[in-house]
């Protein structure tokens, strides 16, 4: 351990640190790297589901912070002892978090916070470790301040996550081919080196016929005898199944065939489905093998595990289309289902219904009982609202107290306007949101309807912001009624 008083310590543990980290770093070939449009994917994923402008994936360098992707402003590459990555590292080990990084003063005056490289102020970042050491960062930030919760810091660390997982499949896939190309001149020792990958590797001569199936392969699917051609189904191998993880592959949509016929095979996903076991997703990549005079020896095929990967891609996406509290679609997927809609009265001539809700009386259920109070009121609302519509109509939260429901093929006004009855009913009925020493503690609220019917010349906006218009009438006209 490095005792604290003394400097020249602790400056060499730092440029040993510095130098592991840049060696890490080398090692991951950053400028070939093969995944840049998933990490572009990443940040964009990353910058919806913290609500924010920009977000961008850093790395650094031995002096330099390099951006591989960026969502919402140009990347670039800085001085690493400028950048705010650098900063928050030196900070902590963790997921760091500042509403306005301007009224820090350890980053008020680093360029990329005053103004001279950027305007980030509200800030959030999540550290990249590999090979136990923090490589740079995955951050999301605003120019406007703003506080971010818990579970904003909980999905940046799983998008983080993936990152590393991402920057981890391109080496292994890389130190995969690198050892495969030797596979014409293999023995025991290679062998032994491909048991030794944490992917798959399988070689075929030119005509098909198995030449090397490693550990991971057998462990995934079982044997497969030397020297035989490999079938998408059988009693030992298993099924293998498109991406859908439905459609069975025909012999021809082989990984090993496709590469010995196509020449390269890159990032197919396949199913593999073993006779006892999980199934598994794979991400296979091939390459054929010609010698010196053109003649095809056979092929090349890595196959890398990315079911967890994509289950948590999967997870993450569907936090960003829907509302945690309530489950209900947010704005972006209420959108796509207003479009859908739209298509509907064109082929159909039935309008489709907008429903703007807003609760009456809310605030004081937060004010006077809590939160806690509250987030109970808007799930049971949630609840209630989807019992009461239609099959096929789609209720969606958009942010606080407002609901938002969108519903095809309505007939006319009247047909609308039973709806929203109903709506109002069974919004106006008590809700249970704890209890006292008297019972079940309930309380009331209401519920503002505004309501729009698609016309001829309407897109998405209109339509919305029409409902929008009558229900910001419904609660003026309720509140000019009121003694």
């Amino acid at each position: 351990m490095t005792d604290r008083g003394d400097p020249e310590g602790a400056g060499r543990a730092a440029t040993s640190l510095r130098a592991r980290q840049a060696e890490v770093v080398a090692a991951l070939a950053l400028p070939g790297l093969a995944v840049l449009e998933e990490l572009r994917t990443i940040v964009r994923l990353a910058a919806a589901l913290l609500d924010a402008p920009c977000a961008t994936v850093n790395v650094l360098d031995s002096e330099l912070q390099c951006q591989l992707a960026t969502h919402g402003f140009a990347g670039t590459t800085s001085s690493r002892a400028e950048s705010v990555c650098e900063q928050t590292r030196q900070l902590t080990a963790d997921v760091f978090a500042s509403a306005d990084l301007q009224a820090d003063p350890r980053f008020a005056t680093n360029p990329w916070v005053d103004g001279r490289s950027g305007r980030v102020r509200a800030y959030v970042s999540a550290p990249l470790r590999v090979e136990d050491v923090v490589i740079g960062t995955l951050c999301v930030f605003d120019p406007q301040p703003r506080e971010f919760g818990p579970d904003d810091l909980q999905r940046l660390a799983d998008l983080a996550d993936v990152v590393v997982a991402l920057l981890e499949r391109d080496r292994q896939a890389r130190r995969a081919e690198e050892l495969a190309g030797e596979l014409t001149r293999v023995h025991a020792f290679d062998v032994a080196l491909l048991d030794a990958l944490p992917v798959g590797v399988l070689a075929v001569d030119g005509a098909g016929r198995v030449q090397q199936f490693n550990r991971v392969c057998r462990d995934w699917h079982g044997e497969v005898p030397f020297g035989e051609r490999l079938r998408p189904t059988g009693e030992d191998f298993g099924d293998l199944l498109a991406a859908d993880g439905v459609t069975p592959l025909r012999p021809a949509d082989m990984p090993s065939y496709r590469t010995l016929h196509e020449g390269r095979v890159q990032d197919l996903e396949i199913v593999s489905v073993p006779r006892s076991g999980a199934a598994r997703r794979l991400s296979v990549t091939g390459e054929a093998i010609h010698g010196p005079d053109g003649v095809l020896l056979g092929a090349v095929v890595t196959m890398a595990d990315v079911t967890r990967q994509r289950e948590l891609e999967d997870r993450l996406r569907a936090d960003a289309l829907h509302d945690p509290l309530t489950g209900l679609p947010h704005r972006g997927l209420l959108v796509d289902r207003v479009e859908h809609g739209l298509l509907t009265t064109a082929r159909s001539g039935l309008p489709v219904a907008v429903l703007f809700c807003d609760l009456d009386g809310f605030k004081a259920v937060n004010d006077r009982y809590g939160h806690p109070a509250g987030d109970a009121v808007l799930r049971e609302t949630a609840r209630r609202l989807q019992a009461v519509l239609r099959p096929g109509d789609t209720v969606g939260r958009i942010g606080g107290d407002e609901f938002v429901a969108v519903c095809p093929s309505v007939p006319g006004e009247a047909a609308a306007a039973a709806l929203v009855a109903r709506v109002v009913e069974a919004v106006g009925a008590p809700v249970v949101v704890g209890a006292d020493a008297d019972g079940p503690l309930q309380v009331r609220v209401g519920v503002s309807v505004g309501v729009a019917l698609s016309r001829g010349a309407d897109d998405v906006d209109a339509l919305l912001a029409r409902a929008d218009e009558a229900m910001y009438r419904v609660k003026r006209e309720r509140h000019a009624a009121l003694p």
